[in-house]
């Protein structure tokens, strides 16, 4: 993990060797994730924390190099 920090922002990089975000999520993420229903049976037990993160921070990128993924975060003040 990799914080900076300015008095304009706060960048987070998250660096694994975990499988890929998709290409696509990131090009219409109202369509990847649906309205609730009030029938809990059916959410799945991951991926609801990329619906918080969308929601809290300003700006999201995904890169895959050299078997690396780097997610970063960038929340502006």
């Amino acid at each position: 993990m990799k914080i900076e920090s300015s008095n304009e922002s706060v960048t987070i990089e998250i660096i694994d060797q975990g499988v890929p975000i998709p290409d696509t999520l990131f090009d219409d993420i109202d369509e990847y994730f649906e309205e609730p229903s009030e029938d809990v049976t059916f959410l799945a037990e991951s991926g609801r924390g990329l619906k918080i993160i969308f929601t809290m921070v300003d700006e999201i990128s995904s890169e895959h190099r050299n078997g690396w993924n780097t997610l970063r975060l960038v929340k502006r003040f």
